[in-house]
């Protein structure tokens, strides 16, 4: 599976056998797992630069409609605390407020990846590669290790013995 195992913890949302464990969106139109939907959305990406011998546009309303999509249903909506945002020769993951990324690097070092940050990971259409923040070879990430995990308030009772 090329985009991950995800896991479910008491307040953690996300896949494990591609569905959403809470948050479940019956009305996704591109699927309702984080594999399903950031394949079609690169296959329409894709697409999109085959048929028109360019990339997609990057920014505003066309980035959605380009490859098929209704930009008010699509921009800035969280599906299972997943952004997914198409950026023309790229697809931008982020999380939604109240949930972080943990991914790892293929050393098997642990990036950590909060909404305050707003940064994303980044699938390069180019190099067929996910990365963290940046397109660069430093930054590439294993997909397949991505959880995503609901941000749940500190309680200092939870760490006692």
């Amino acid at each position: 599976m090329i985009l991950g195992f995800l896991f479910l913890l008491s307040e953690t949302v996300i896949v494990n056998d591609g569905s959403f464990a809470r948050e479940q969106k019956s009305t996704l139109s591109l699927g309702r797992s984080l594999h399903e939907i950031s394949w079609h959305l690169i296959d329409r990406l894709e697409k999109y630069y085959l048929e028109n011998k360019r990339y997609a546009n990057h920014s505003g309303q066309l980035r959605f409609e380009d490859i098929g999509l209704d930009w008010q249903y699509w921009e800035g909506k969280a599906f299972g605390g997943i952004i997914y945002d198409p950026q023309g020769d790229a697809l931008e993951i982020r999380p939604a407020e109240g949930y972080t990324f943990f991914v790892d690097e293929p050393n098997g070092n642990t990036r950590i990846l909060s909404y305050d940050l707003h940064w994303s990971l980044i699938y390069s259409l180019k190099d067929k590669k996910w990365y963290f923040y940046e397109i660069s070879p430093e930054e590439i990430v294993d997909i397949r290790t991505l959880k995503v995990k609901k941000d749940t308030p500190y309680n200092p009772q939870e760490y006692k013995k």
